[in-house]
């Protein structure tokens, strides 16, 4: 379950780093502050209703305010869509409508993601959540070979596209 996905993603060290003032008022020493944070590729494809879509954003959201977690979403369709964002309750709104068209190729918004990790850029994670309605081209997938972080893929709809497959990652089904 997504629960116990969170919990494995590692934390990160971010870089911002917090300026501690000795009790003479001079700065002291640099502390570093782990925090849990989630990719979340959001599907925002044709196929996608906008029922789904909030459901979607609104499942991301409560990662978020349950898990005390930072959640970056990357929107994606047939390719990334828009930049990646931090995601907030009170941001949500400017991000609701979607930019995607047709197609479902997930793997552009996974790559990103590993990229960012790999090269300790700003919206590293310690895993991704693909979230998708599950009609999703076979380019979408990923092997676990070329997955460096954990991958859980979240469907509004029941489909397993990857039954007897090398693909990384677990799934579940929203209810």
């Amino acid at each position: 379950d997504i629960r116990n996905f969170v919990g494995g993603c590692g934390e990160i060290t971010p870089y911002l780093r917090t300026m501690r003032l000795n009790r003479h008022g001079h700065p002291g020493l640099l502390s570093f502050t782990p925090r849990k944070a989630v990719g979340v590729v959001l599907d925002s494809s044709g196929s996608v209703t906008d029922v789904e879509y909030g459901r979607l954003l609104g499942e991301a959201l409560a990662l978020k305010e349950t898990y005390q977690v930072e959640v970056f979403v990357q929107e994606t369709s047939f390719g990334v869509t828009r930049d990646i964002w931090s995601l907030s309750a009170e941001g949500i709104k400017e991000f609701y409508t979607r930019n995607g068209g047709g197609g479902t190729n997930m793997r552009p918004g996974i790559e990103e993601f590993l990229r960012e990790s790999e090269e300790g850029g700003e919206y590293r994670v310690g895993g991704i959540i693909v979230m998708s309605d599950g009609l999703l081209d076979s380019q979408s997938f990923i092997s676990r070979d070329d997955c460096a972080l954990p991958l859980l893929w979240v469907f509004t709809r029941p489909n397993d596209p990857f039954k007897g497959t090398n693909v990384a990652g677990s799934t579940i089904l929203l209810e």
